[in-house]
């Protein structure tokens, strides 16, 4: 019997709401973070250059590839509510410094990037703790239901408040009204803590500190979160690359106006809030394999389609359009079933160490992704230009062909991961 199963309907349906909310409040921060606009903006503001702003955008995901582990080690050692409230109340302090960055005269550039370098840091502490802490008061029946309504109201907060900030900031916007996003994003986090102090916790897993090493060996044992973790790695190395390399394909090679591709690049963000509502119906419908296949075959279709637009097409923007619709929709199931199925394979003793594998694993995937194309295409290595029969391809092309290619050799992954731990 699982911890959740010894919890009254009553309390699992309360700390599904108090898991909802908690993610909620700390969307603003984490949308500031993640979008990178405001920050980015305001360094340049503040004399950053645009190198020197850029740098701030690739926190996020290093922090998680070298800080996962040692945020489930810390978890361990102080427990999942001591590890989640340091987390928000340095991410709190940090958006706090960073609005303050202007009263630090030349040295505020480096005061910002300090903020929001500190900010990352301290992340991983709280993706430690959340997911296993929702695993500890969802069934197995729940998982679907719960991550898509999570994620769903997850992404219309976003889109709400990327309109709203927009109608704010105008086309000229002021310091202070930037140093207001960045103490109402701080403000607001706080919220985790007042809603993650109401969800229960399984005092098996509060502390395993003087055991991490043990429990981080363990996972050698533990075939299907170590094959899932690696299927992870692959399809995430395989896909999260092709998308930026579409918006520089789309300016460079097709040579689309702004416009054009803001609106294209909205159609992601319709796909996946329509991914999100249709994962409670996929798991209804098929086993979490076969769902699993099936998400994996929507994304090679999507590799495979960015094939097709070429320059000489008279359809480029509707395609281009479908392609970010289902692409959108594909990662909003990859999500939720990464989420469901690492907690469904963790074992219920270990779930933060393994999880927080997961997570790095996902995000060592995601790196080697965007910093794989970037250092090929910036080398100038592939030719910009060359046909086969006849038809002419660019470097552009060369590397969809090669991101199909590892898409379709990440299905072997799907060999590794098993259906389900009979226990959860």
């Amino acid at each position: 019997m699982s911890f959740a199963d010894t919890l009254p309907d009553n309390v699992r349906r309360r700390s599904r709401l108090y898991a909802i909310a908690s993610a909620l409040f700390g969307c603003i921060s984490e949308w500031v973070n993640d979008s990178n606009a405001i920050i980015i903006l305001f360094l340049v503001m503040l004399g950053g250059s645009e190198s020197f702003s850029l740098f701030s955008s690739s926190f996020a995901g290093l922090s998680t590839v070298f800080l996962g582990m040692l945020a489930a080690m810390v978890a361990g050692w102080i427990g999942l509510r001591g590890t989640y409230r340091i987390s928000v109340l340095v991410g709190t302090l940090m958006f706090f410094l960073m609005a303050l960055a202007p009263y630090f005269g030349a040295n505020a550039k480096y005061v910002v990037i300090i903020g929001a370098l500190c900010y990352n840091m301290a992340r991983p502490l709280y993706v430690a703790t959340w997911y296993p802490m929702c695993g500890n008061m969802l069934r197995s029946n729940e998982r679907a239901s719960f991550f898509s309504t999570m994620r769903f109201c997850y992404m219309i907060q976003n889109t709400i408040l990327l309109y709203l900030a927009g109608r704010f900031m105008g086309d000229e916007p002021q310091q202070w009204k930037f140093q207001v996003i960045l103490v109402f994003a701080g403000i607001m986090a706080l919220g985790r803590i007042f809603c993650m102090d109401r969800m229960p916790v399984d005092k098996s897993e509060e502390k395993y500190g003087h055991n991490f090493l043990k429990s981080l060996a363990s996972l050698y044992n533990e075939h299907g979160v170590v094959g899932y973790a690696f299927y992870l790695l692959a399809v995430y190395t395989c896909s999260t690359g092709q998308l930026p390399l579409c918006i520089i394909y789309m300016k460079s090679g097709l040579s689309f106006g702004a416009g054009t591709i803001m609106s294209i690049t909205s159609c992601r963000l319709c796909g996946m809030i329509i991914g999100f509502v249709t994962v409670r119906y996929a798991t209804r419908i098929w086993n979490v394999l076969k769902y699993q296949f099936i998400t994996h075959l929507l994304i090679v279709a999507v590799s495979l389609a960015v094939l097709f637009v070429r320059p000489d097409s008279a359809h480029n923007a509707i395609l281009m359009g479908a392609i970010f619709f289902f692409s959108g929709m594909a990662y909003a199931h990859i999500m939720c079933l990464s989420s469901m199925r690492t907690l469904e394979l963790a074992p219920a003793d270990n779930r933060v160490v393994a999880m927080s594998f997961c997570s790095v694993m996902q995000s060592i995937g995601t790196v080697i992704s965007t910093l794989g194309a970037t250092i090929l295409l910036a080398s100038g290595a592939l030719s910009p230009k060359w046909s086969v029969f006849g038809i002419e391809f660019s470097h552009f092309h060369f590397m969809f062909i090669l991101y199909f290619l590892l898409c379709l050799f990440s299905m072997l992954f799907l060999i590794l991961v098993p259906g389900q731990r009979k226990e959860n």
